[in-house]
């Protein structure tokens, strides 16, 4: 169409929504963009943090085998193996500190500590709410 046969209102709210489209579709370049930089930020926290885990895991299998004596896990095993049948966690932990005698203090949740210990364990089976045996090999 000639240019003047469009009406200059037309002609402006023309101009005006190309510049609107323009700047919609430059935003929406700005947000992929910080997309894609969160994502590798995500990626990054979730290396992270599995780094972070099997660090832990290493050190702990490491104090385990370096620890002198017993650690607390190993005494629940050798209870719960010399007595047969599943204990609650409650009577576990206190036979466990029983034996571990002037050994170090033990904080207030040590029975929740001693129960976790236990999940990790593949020695250990958790038979119902509170209580552990042995695994059957």
């Amino acid at each position: 169409m000639p240019s003047r046969c469009i009406r200059s209102g037309v002609r402006t709210t023309i101009s005006f929504l190309t510049r609107q489209i323009v700047a919609a579709k430059q935003t929406i370049a700005r947000a992929k963009v910080e997309i894609g930089r969160l994502k590798r930020v995500d990626k990054r926290v979730r290396r992270l943090r599995t780094t972070a885990i099997k660090k832990v895991k290493r050190t702990a299998v490491v104090k385990r085998s370096v620890a002198k004596g017993l650690t607390a896990v190993d005494l629940a095993y050798l209870i719960l193996a010399g007595r047969k049948r599943p204990l609650d966690l409650a009577t576990l932990a206190a036979r466990v500190l029983a034996k571990k005698k002037g050994g170090r203090r033990t904080g207030l949740h040590f029975p929740q500590n001693l129960g976790m210990a236990l999940v990790r364990d593949e020695r250990f089976v958790r038979v119902g709410r509170g209580v552990y045996g042995l695994r059957a090999r």
